[in-house]
């Protein structure tokens, strides 16, 4: 099945060129009548080293105004709080863009899976193609997490489409996209009003109070064994 990353993810990678490492967190709490708050969480805070702590929006090298990327993250968030607000069933949307330490939040309520799906879409939109993804199902006391990530998908997102199409000039070229791919943590966190009764996923965490699981994992490596997918079968009792 093929995976993504979410579109918002892919705007603000774009603003960082290098290979330091983020975590992106996406955290759920599903109650009973299948209605819930979900949380996306990109978390750039390794790259603050690049920018310095300084809470200017613009530094002054060899006699030159540099512009941080992170002058560029409120509006494009924006755009996506925007597009969220015309999903039936999304609601009390909320954005936190920290450009200090370079964390990014959006958060909304869910009237049911079916909204939450159409959100998801829009984070996560392939703009190749168009055709809805369901990522969640959540029937029979099962809730499903049924799509996770596709490298190949997620390269045509970085590329930069104006740059040299010479093979020998690409190589030059002081991104790493693949290394940039190795170091991206992506954190499932799911919390429900029933008690979790069993999970498919055998590298999710279920807490003590069993109505919390998480799976942390980086779905874009490489290696094999430290390989891992985010789709998962949630039973509750």
């Amino acid at each position: 099945m093929k995976k993504h990353i979410p579109k918002i993810a892919v705007l603000f990678i774009s603003f960082f060129i290098c290979t330091a490492c983020f975590d992106i967190r996406e955290n759920i709490f599903l109650k009973k009548d299948g209605s819930g708050k979900f949380t996306f969480v990109i978390d750039m805070s390794e790259l603050k080293v690049m920018f310095g702590s300084s809470q200017d929006s613009t530094s002054v090298t060899s006699g030159l105004e540099v512009k941080k990327p992170t002058d560029k993250i409120d509006s494009k968030f924006e755009d996506v709080k925007k597009e969220l607000r015309t999903i039936d069933g999304i609601s009390n949307i909320i954005q936190n863009v920290d450009t200090t330490n370079i964390i990014v939040t959006i958060g909304f309520d869910f009237k049911n899976v079916t909204a939450l799906n159409g959100a998801m879409n829009v984070l996560f939109k392939d703009e190749e193609n168009l055709k809805p993804v369901t990522y969640y199902e959540y029937k029979n006391k099962q809730f499903k997490r049924l799509e996770s990530a596709s490298k190949g998908f997620l390269k045509a997102g970085f590329e930069d489409k104006n740059a040299p199409k010479d093979k020998k000039d690409t190589e030059k070229s002081p991104f790493n996209l693949d290394g940039l791919f190795q170091t991206i943590s992506y954190t499932t966190t799911y919390e429900f009003e029933s008690d979790i009764q069993k999970s498919i996923n055998k590298e999710a965490l279920l807490s003590s109070d069993q109505k919390k699981i998480v799976l942390k994992c980086y779905p874009f490596v490489e290696d094999s064994a430290k390989k891992c997918s985010l789709t998962n079968t949630i039973t509750l009792k």
